[in-house]
Order: structure tokens, then sequence, then C-alpha cells
């Protein structure tokens, strides 16, 4: 099969599904994509541009063997669960709060557990979904929204990558691009001094690391 160029927005699952996969994992796991994970992307952060393999794949016709009587369920093998994780500037988790995601029209509520995190299903099909987090349980009236789209967060090797993890994380960033302008250099001094580095404005490994580790590992 050829090579996959990867556009904006676009996931390792996403384009399995394409492809007709059932397991995303065939292909990001195939050894002609190493490169993929040595360049620090993962399955549901690519890079524009990106080059895939898209290897051969079977029938998919799977023969068991058991002597006992076994029972085999399968979590929607067509979806990414996605964990986002509420915290205020100060990375205090917002715990217990109500929660509602919209996906296509379906909504659906839940609480955001004790770390702050909320966990949903996405369908690899679907590219964004609508989530609404109420901080005050007394006022419905006050919520906040934000638009979820996954497949467009770029790595944090890329500034444009490293940018939109703090806007997530609530350091006032203007657009998501790879420009380093004074808001970007405002919002690393900013984070660079609440983690004691030294002063300075550049994406050095070590804050990029620290984003990472904020925006909860992705």
């Amino acid at each position: 099969m050829p090579n996959h160029i990867v556009l904006q927005g676009e996931t390792i699952p996403a384009i399995a599904h394409q492809y007709g996969f059932a397991d995303w994992r065939n292909i990001w796991e195939h050894p002609r994509n190493e490169h993929l994970a040595e360049m620090g992307r993962t399955p549901n952060i690519l890079n524009p541009g990106d080059r895939v393999y898209i290897p051969d794949y079977d029938s998919g016709i799977f023969i068991f063997t058991t002597g006992r009587n076994t029972e085999i369920r399968l979590l929607n093998p067509w979806a990414n669960v996605i964990r986002i994780s509420f915290q205020d500037r100060f990375g205090n988790p917002y715990s217990g709060k109500r929660c509602q995601v919209e996906i296509g029209g379906n909504s659906r509520e839940g609480e955001s557990d004790g770390n702050g995190l909320f966990e949903f299903e996405l369908p690899r099909e679907v590219s964004s979904a609508i989530f609404k987090l109420w901080p005050d349980d007394a006022n419905d009236d006050k919520f906040y929204v934000w638009i979820l789209r996954p497949g467009y967060l770029n790595p944090v090797t890329e500034i444009s990558g490293a940018k939109a993890r703090l806007k997530n994380l609530g350091y006032g960033i203007d657009g998501i691009d790879d420009n380093a302008d004074r808001r970007t250099q405002n919002a690393v001094e900013l984070l660079r001094a609440q983690h004691e580095l030294p002063i300075g404005t550049d994406f050095s490994d070590e804050v990029r690391r620290i984003i990472l580790e904020r925006h909860g590992g992705i």
C-alpha cells in the first residue's frame, strides 16, 4: 500500500479507519513507522506533512481454541478514549464538577473525578466535540465551553504544539502557529518563573517537558 501524507487534524486511528484497519496498532507499530515515535509523535498527535506507511492487512479472520466457556467483550473498536484534565491556572483540579460532552447532536453528562479528570469515547470518524464544565455547583448559568479537536494538536516539539498546550493551560496565548510572538514569550517567562527555571523566553527541552507534563502527558 502507499504512504499516507498526514493532513492537519489526522490521527493514526482515523487513518487506520480510512484504510480499513480494525486495529490502528497494525499501522502505528509497523517497523516502517518507527520514525514517527522517534520524532516525538503519538498515535493521536501527528504533524501535517508526516509520512505514514500503510501496510497490507490480512483478512481479519481469527481462530480461538479454548477448553472453557469464554466471553470476549470489545469496547467500541471505532472510538478513541479521550481523557481531559481540568485545572485552574495554579494547577488545582476541578474535582467533582458537572461536565457535559456533545458529539454530533448527542450529549451525555457526568462528573470529573478527584483529579479533575473526565473520560469519554469519541468515534474515530468524528474530529471534534463540544465540552462544558460547571465550576460552581450552585450556578447553572455559569459554565466553561471548549471545542475539542484531538487530532489538531501538533507535537510539543513544534512551537505551534507548545503554544496550543499553553493556551489550554490558561496562559493567554493568541493564535496557534509557529510564531513565538510577545504573548508567547510572556507565557514562557511566567511558566519558567512558576517552575523556578532560569529567566528566558525560549522553548528549551525542560520547558517543553514541563508543558507536556502539565498537559497530562499529551
